[in-house]
């Protein structure tokens, strides 16, 4: 009794002195998709090599579509829905509903026209755009206009608008590694140099996508996610925010790369706590796909965890009994000392009352991507001013808000800690 009145007493103090610094953090609600669909391996959606593309085309297996924000373009404003995307730095708009993966779906994120909006500065044609995957693209012209989200005015930014582009669900909000200060203006670019937020640094908590293991109608923490910029919530993780090892990918790819050492299963109830080294792979976040890509032999270890699971030649994917998503148990993924627990509710996809791993086998044997399904288990947190990367087991304890930099809040909670160890050795000699 005595430490816990300690420790509230330390934390309580020190989180009330924070100091305002002007800048402030900006929050956004990660808005869930809907709609199921399972696309053939060798269907359209497919292509021939998915570890090097990003976002939405690859969604072959989808019980829901990508989790978006968001954004009010123009005057009037025009509400449209991007998805979060690691792998660029610029923000598109108006993909080809006739042609993208789930017209429905597509529909729903919104379209913006730049002749219905007062601010705009009419379509300019003579730069265009364009991105080409083995799964689809897109390309078109740019407007600069007017920009607000989380009740922020970003001022008139330029945004790509999409005149054509195939297997593309959703336009795209670029979030990547960027190269401040050289060429191409980013969003979080934008936002620093308007003192609106105080560092180039956001977190991300997607939340559980099936708390109780039923139809994700049914689940209670749908509609809680966050994009934060500039500050942690930190009753959204449990334990120490760790700094993982992050290494650049190629040239001309904004994205950080982090090492997955191992897979594991944690299922308390039958006493069963496993995990399998193998040599470690160069992963990447994607919020874009729900699904996650192992190489072979992370696969047969994760199949190996599920004494029934079947392979479905025809979909290319392993399908398991649905009561395993009711079970109190995880997969656990291995980061150097660092594990993330994704429990099999999160982790098993229900899509037409049939349920599938959340994973399928990558093209490539030395990367991984880690979509949704990993994330869902993982509040993770990004600086690019620092090229940096922390992570921590995802939990759903409320709002706890620190608008500062990453950086500031970790000394918060090391200071905490420190004078928590000080006051508790003062409290030992005392009563010795």
């Amino acid at each position: 009794m005595i430490f816990i009145l300690l420790l509230a007493s330390i934390a309580t103090g020190i989180a009330s002195e924070i100091p305002p610094n002007g800048a402030r953090s900006l929050r956004l609600p990660i808005r869930p998709g809907a709609a199921s669909t399972v696309e053939a391996r060798g269907g359209p959606g497919y292509g021939q090599n998915p570890l090097k593309v990003n976002a939405t085309q690859k969604k072959y297996l989808s019980p829901y579509t990508v989790e978006k924000i968001q954004v009010a373009v123009g005057s009037p404003p025009q509400l449209v829905y991007p998805a979060i995307d690691l792998f660029s730095n610029d923000l598109w708009l108006n993909p080809d509903c006739d042609t993208s993966l789930s017209p429905d779906a597509c529909c729903a994120n919104g379209e913006y026209d730049s002749g219905a909006s007062t601010t705009s500065g009419g379509l300019d044609c003579s730069h265009t755009w364009e991105f080409t995957t083995p799964f689809g693209g897109a390309s078109g012209c740019s407007v600069i206009d007017d920009v607000h989200f989380a009740g922020a005015d970003l001022g008139y930014i330029p945004i790509g608008v999409a005149n054509e582009s195939w297997a593309q669900t959703a336009g795209r909000l670029g979030l990547g590694f960027g190269c401040e200060g050289k060429g191409d203006v980013s969003v979080l670019d934008q936002l620093k140099s308007q003192g609106l937020i105080a560092s180039r640094q956001f977190s991300i908590a997607l939340g559980g996508a099936n708390p109780s293991g039923g139809p994700r109608s049914e689940a209670s923490d749908v509609g809680l996610g966050e994009l934060l910029f500039s500050g942690v919530n930190t009753r959204k993780y449990a334990g120490e925010l760790r700094k993982l090892h992050t290494h650049p990918a190629a040239e001309g790819d904004s994205r950080q790369y982090v090492q997955l050492s191992a897979l594991g299963v944690f299922d308390p109830s039958n006493c069963i706590l496993s995990d399998v080294r193998q040599p470690s792979r160069h992963a990447f976040f994607d919020f874009t796909t729900v699904i996650s890509y192992l190489p072979w032999v992370y696969m047969d270890t994760l199949s190996g965890f599920f004494p029934d699971v079947t392979y479905n030649y025809t979909e290319g994917v392993y399908q398991v009994p649905c009561y395993h998503r009711f079970q109190d148990a995880s997969i656990d993924f291995y980061f150097d000392t660092l594990i993330i627990r994704v429990p099999f509710r999160d982790f098993i996809l229900l899509v037409d009352d049939i349920c599938y791993l959340g994973a399928v086998q990558s093209v490539e044997e030395d990367e991984v991507i880690l979509g949704q399904t990993f994330l869902r288990g993982a509040y993770t947190v990004f600086d690019l001013d620092d090229d940096a990367i922390y992570m921590a087991q995802y939990e759903n304890c409320g709002d706890q808000l620190y608008f500062n930099t990453l950086h500031n809040t970790l000394n918060i909670y090391n200071n905490i800690f420190e004078g928590i160890n000080k006051n508790l050795y003062a409290l030992i000699e005392d009563l010795e």
